[in-house]
């Protein structure tokens, strides 16, 4: 829908091995720029406490599992700066785009 073609303008979960540990690392999509350079994006988002919580009745209940969400998220951003993709893409800036399903998911999050 966004008018980009495949292989051209991205590439869906490309495979490299990572230079630090010998693991497989699998980004979901990689946009290449006009620029050449390279824009990493993960979309592999911790959800089970989210959608705990909006399937809960009990405030109490709904509360301490938007703390574990919350908790669910920030353990993911620290664990995809640690794969340190630019190290293993050429052209890639020092970030990760972290991709949610949707605007509440962050909301609760945060």
């Amino acid at each position: 829908m966004a008018g980009m073609i495949e292989y051209c303008d991205f590439n869906i979960q490309p495979s490299v091995v990572d230079k630090n540990d010998e693991s497989i690392l699998r980004p979901d999509l990689i946009i290449k720029m006009p620029s050449g350079k390279q824009i990493i994006i993960d979309a592999k988002v911790p959800l089970d406490s989210y959608l705990d919580a909006v399937s809960q009745k009990d405030l109490l209940i709904q509360k301490e599992k938007l703390k574990e969400h919350s908790l669910a998220i920030k353990k993911h951003i620290n664990e995809l700066g640690k794969k340190e993709y630019w190290n293993q893409f050429n052209n890639t800036p020092e970030l990760v785009v972290m991709f949610l399903t949707g605007e509440r998911v962050f909301s609760a999050a945060l």
